[in-house]
């Protein structure tokens, strides 16, 4: 079974993109995106398991009036 390294090895990316893109981080670049998706399905990476969710941000907006 083909690792997320593997899967870097073969689209020239690091591992964090690879990870960032199977969990559609926003950051990702949508062509990169995709050429890892290609190569994750070449090398027969279990692409069931990802589930297509949303980033959330973990932030908090204070407003302040005075």
């Amino acid at each position: 079974m083909a690792t997320i390294r593997d899967i870097a090895q073969q689209a020239g990316v690091s591992i964090a993109t690879v990870s960032r893109a199977l969990n559609n981080h926003p950051s990702v670049n949508e062509a990169t995106r995709y050429s890892i998706l290609q190569v994750a399905q070449q090398l027969n990476y279990p692409l069931h398991n990802l589930q297509a969710k949303p980033y959330v941000a973990r932030s908090i907006l204070i407003i302040v009036r005075k």
